[in-house]
């Protein structure tokens, strides 16, 4: 009797393991349920903090001088999405704003468009026959507006002679582009970073007189406030 006693007494403590076993094996289950549920709760969350908005894109290079219009924008402009918190305030929202205007410096492929990347019209001057770009350091032009020149600023370049006269010997010239100390492009929409070169619209005829007086020190260039 007491052999048949103690096979019910072992199997009814199998019985009582497998079921701790089995209840273990669940809450080990539920639990790791919980984890990947607050997990993919977590991750909702992140993700719901990157606003996503639609921006235009230039979908090719623009180059500068190109006049856009209703004709041709398609050409050059696409529609990105993006993440809202990258997108300035004076990003283009209309693509009709672009219409009959030109950028201000040649525009990167995937570059988010900004107003201030275009001016009216045609970029190079009329009266410019043969218009050619000149690179200069802002330090060979004497303090110009403490180098904040950008993209689309015009100036007037003044002669200085040996007696201290002083000639405005080039007006309105547009400025193509400009640098700061690392090479990099300083964009229109920077107020701060001060160029250190720039680069120039001028007739043809006039850069070899252009670099003559640059090289005397006699130079000068003032920003005209628009």
């Amino acid at each position: 009797m007491s052999g048949v006693k103690s096979g019910k007494k072992m199997e009814n403590e199998n019985k009582r393991s497998g079921r701790w076993k089995l209840g273990v094996g669940i809450a080990a289950l539920l639990a790791a349920v919980s984890v990947f549920v607050v997990m993919l709760q977590i991750e909702k969350r992140a993700l719901a903090g990157y606003e996503k908005t639609q921006v235009y894109v230039a979908g090719r290079e623009i180059p500068v001088g190109m006049k856009l219009t209703e004709a041709n924008y398609e050409k050059y402009i696409t529609v990105r999405e993006v993440d809202a918190g990258i997108v300035s305030e004076g990003v283009l929202d209309r693509v009709a704003s672009v219409y009959e205007k030109t950028p201000v410096y040649t525009i990167s492929k995937g570059t988010i468009l900004d107003n201030d990347m275009f001016v009216e019209g045609d970029r190079v001057p009329e009266e410019l026959k043969t218009p050619v770009v000149v690179g200069v350091r802002v330090e060979d032009l004497f303090q110009v507006a403490g180098g904040i020149l950008r993209p689309g600023d015009r100036v007037h370049i003044v002669v200085v002679s040996p007696e201290g006269d002083a000639d405005i010997k080039w007006e309105n010239v547009i400025v193509e582009s400009a640098f700061h100390s690392s090479g990099d492009s300083v964009e229109p929409w920077d107020t701060t970073t001060a160029a250190t070169s720039i680069n120039l619209y001028l007739e043809k005829n006039q850069v070899e007189r252009f670099y003559e007086e640059l090289a005397k020190g006699s130079i000068r260039a003032v920003k005209i406030c628009r």
